[in-house]
């Protein structure tokens, strides 16, 4: 009935006092609602079903666009790195008991194509080396060597970006942020050292 009632041993000083308090308080116009919007309890549910579709259906095609512009070799080394990769990444959300949301998964698929993009790099690179004259070998250590450097600043870049969002107050910039953190740097300590390994492993048992 837009009425209320506050019961308690006042005195008539300390009720006065109450009164203005919360008259300070009080709003000099009427809330007016501007926005609404319902969310389902079910739409998490929905997005990480939908996810895991994009997930596997994205590397399908970075295997398939490997085999067609490389060797079947390296598609196989690119989609080993990428689920490697997204196993060691899901492992460490739930070791760290990570509240992973809608916008930190958006952060983990665009990873995939981070990693594709560090794939990439290094089979042009290679190629480049063994076309002046290097073995194998050799040029894998030299690609190693020459596009550190390239693949650092690229992610360098994105991180420097991923720190910004967190200062933003929007837990959707935030979450985005911390996640794209997480996935630069295991990219850069796992997968490119793991691209690398794996690329040797491959070399010597065909010599």
């Amino acid at each position: 009935g837009w009425s209320a009632q506050i019961d308690g041993q006042f005195t008539p000083e300390s009720a006065k006092q109450l009164v203005n308090d919360l008259n300070e308080w009080a709003l000099p116009a009427a809330l007016i609602l501007s926005n609404e919007e319902k969310v389902s309890p079910k739409l998490w549910d929905t997005a990480l079903q939908w996810a895991i579709i994009v997930g596997v259906v994205w590397l399908i095609l970075v295997f398939i666009y490997m085999i067609s512009v490389y060797s079947f070799m390296n598609a196989i080394i690119s989609v080993i790195t990428l689920v490697f990769f997204l196993t060691l990444l899901f492992a460490f959300i739930k070791l760290i008991w990570y509240p992973l949301s809608l916008s930190g998964l958006a952060a983990i698929l665009l990873s995939i194509w981070v990693g594709v993009d560090a794939n990439i790099l290094v089979y042009e690179r290679v190629i480049e080396e063994i076309k002046h004259g290097s073995r194998a070998q050799e040029a894998i250590n030299e690609w190693y060597k020459r596009s550190w450097s390239a693949i650092l600043d690229a992610n360098m870049t994105s991180l420097l970006i991923a720190f910004l969002l967190l200062f933003i107050w929007t837990n959707v910039f935030k979450w985005f942020g911390t996640m794209q953190i997480v996935t630069i740097l295991f990219t850069l300590l796992l997968m490119v050292p793991l691209i690398k390994q794996l690329l040797l492993f491959v070399v010597k048992k065909k010599e």
